[in-house]
């Protein structure tokens, strides 16, 4: 099993993703790394995230803390200039693989933390749905917008929303494609906390600390895992 700093090196090949040791080397920090397209998701950082989700489930890690690149943006949403030019087979393959890397996410045994530092648009909400707990700066501002492209969600955001905020409100967000800032999320939506200035990404590895004390001891029972089914049907807990 792979320790966290030598998982950051097998990552740093990674060309859209940078991965950091963090939390005494116990826990990596990987930030989407295209700054220049606000961190926009498209078939190269989506292959590179599931690259690296594989790695981590192979790793001692026991929290992975996920954020963006610059001060704009976490993920603005998929890249839709490298949408425009694809086929429709293409497309459903583009929103499978997301769905696939995301799955992974999903699955790992460690704690997950998305900190939200900017705009969690479209695919990046979803992505950040995909974590244990989300962490936004006041200013971040979170939604589906894809309605107003004659789109929705692809990437699973649909099912991880309603089990977030419940149907009626995930309907509101995704018929509306209105965005939200933080407090407002928070209040209403899918955010757990929101945090002023740009403290978030120290607020991600306090917490990562503290759920890494509590992950440990249960690890050392391999009961980590069981965490996975908080939230899931008894019937789906029994058949795996």
């Amino acid at each position: 099993m792979l320790n966290v700093e030598t998982l950051c090196s097998r990552l740093s090949s990674l060309k859209w993703l940078k991965a950091e040791a963090t939390c005494g080397g116990l826990a990596i920090r990987l930030t989407v790394n295209r700054p220049e397209a606000m961190n926009a998701l498209n078939p190269d950082v989506i292959a590179d995230l599931a690259t690296a989700f594989a790695a981590i489930k192979e790793s001692n890690a026991r929290c992975m803390i996920l954020t963006g690149s610059g001060e704009k943006a976490f993920v603005a949403g998929a890249d839709i200039k490298a949408m425009t030019t694809m086929t429709a087979a293409e497309a459903d393959q583009f929103a499978r693989a997301g769905q696939t890397a995301f799955r992974l996410m999903e699955q790992l045994s460690c704690a997950t933390i998305a900190a939200v530092n900017g705009f969690a648009l479209g695919g990046g909400l979803e992505l950040a749905l995909g974590c244990d707990m989300i962490l936004a700066i006041e200013t971040a501002k979170l939604g589906l917008p894809e309605v107003s492209l004659g789109l929705i969600p692809g990437f699973g955001g649909t099912q991880r929303l309603a089990r977030s905020v419940g149907l009626n409100r995930a309907r509101e967000m995704v018929f509306s494609g209105n965005f939200y800032k933080a407090a407002e999320a928070k209040e209403n939506g899918p955010r757990k906390s929101s945090l002023s200035g740009r403290n978030v990404s120290s607020r991600s590895g306090k917490i990562g600390d503290h759920d890494l004390s509590t992950r440990t001891a249960c690890n050392s029972h391999g009961q980590a895992s069981d965490f996975r089914w908080l939230g899931c049907p008894i019937r789906c807990r029994h058949e795996h």
